[in-house]
């Protein structure tokens, strides 16, 4: 009994520090199966004569270990989706407003005057000023229309960072049946996951979705305007994109991290962030392959002149989340 005891109080510890993330979900699927597994195998014996295997026995706890673990996966992929909802519907951080109008697939306006950014997501722009309209960018409006309604409340999760450089308020906006409209959005790949530090509390939920769309090559992963590009690629442009390529060299400067990529990128890290990369910062070397997100900026425009091993377009990250070593 006492052993068990202590077992309980283990598991409860290590629930409190790995509660809400893809680690709790995984540990808790290898506990529950291993322990129903052994409790069934040990506590219910059946009655054999002398020189009997435990034939009966073992084929119990076999069938519930199967039992656990499919209980066990469905609570996994409930946690994940747990993730995505307005668990705290009474918190400062709350708020509730009524729909006015859809911008775009990840800006709506209220009818109390504010407009709401969605955190987590970058959709294809609509048309602006000379620009046209990018492929999918109508498609991803219509789609976050059809999850809301024009004139009907919407409950907003705002942002630890409450807006940005824009004015427009930064929140994760969820449906008036409680669905999150970003997952959604990432799920049909009407959009890019955008890690962007505070405001990352549903990074893994946001994770999850777009790799759905990913792996099913839904929407913007099976699109050649907004595959990844290659570092050396021709075809870059301003604006958000995924890029790929090696690592030509990591350099720490007083206010930024640099890291080089081979041929014309380099990425900017605000050195206040670079702590927050302890988990790959190891990993960050020369010939490391890497897959990076943000928004490429055109050093060369305007006709400034860059300085012999400066790259021509940089990425701003500040997000670990931002970088892929394994895709």
């Amino acid at each position: 009994m006492t052993s068990s005891i202590s077992a309980l109080v283990l598991w409860e510890n290590l629930r409190n520090n790995l509660i809400n993330t893809y680690t709790y979900c995984i540990f808790k699927l290898f506990f529950g199966c291993s322990f129903s597994f052994g409790c069934c195998y040990r506590v219910w014996p059946v009655e054999r004569t002398a020189g009997q295997k435990r034939e009966g026995s073992l084929w119990t706890a076999s069938l519930f270990f199967l039992g656990a673990l499919l209980l066990s996966g469905l609570m996994l992929s409930n946690e994940v989706a747990a993730t995505c909802e307005n668990d705290k519907p009474k918190s400062s951080h709350q708020s509730v407003g009524v729909l006015k109008s859809v911008y775009d697939g990840d800006t709506l306006s209220l009818t109390d005057g504010r407009k709401i950014r969605l955190i987590g997501i970058n959709t294809p722009e609509m048309a602006r000023k000379l620009l046209p309209s990018e492929p999918l960018a109508q498609q991803a409006t219509l789609f976050l229309q059809s999850l809301l309604t024009v004139g009907k409340p919407i409950q907003l999760r705002l942002g630890a960072q409450r807006k940005d450089r824009y004015g427009r308020i930064l929140a994760h906006v969820f449906a008036g049946s409680g669905v999150n409209v970003t997952a959604q959005l990432l799920e049909k790949g009407y959009g890019f996951q955008v890690l962007i530090a505070p405001n990352d509390c549903a990074a893994p939920c946001y994770l999850h979705a777009e790799r759905v769309a990913r792996k099913k090559r839904l929407g913007v992963w099976a699109d050649p305007y907004h595959a990844v590009r290659a570092a050396d690629s021709a075809k870059l442009k301003e604006g958000f994109a995924v890029i790929s390529g090696e690592i030509e060299g990591v350099f720490l400067a007083k206010k930024t991290v640099w890291i080089d990529i081979k041929s014309n990128i380099v990425l900017r890290i605000p050195r206040d962030r670079w702590k927050s990369f302890h988990s790959i910062r190891q990993k960050l070397v020369a010939g490391q392959e890497l897959e990076a997100r943000g928004w490429l900026i055109d050093r060369t425009k305007n006709g400034k002149t860059l300085k012999k091993h400066y790259k021509p377009w940089m990425i701003t990250i500040n997000h670990p989340g931002s970088l892929a070593l394994s895709f």
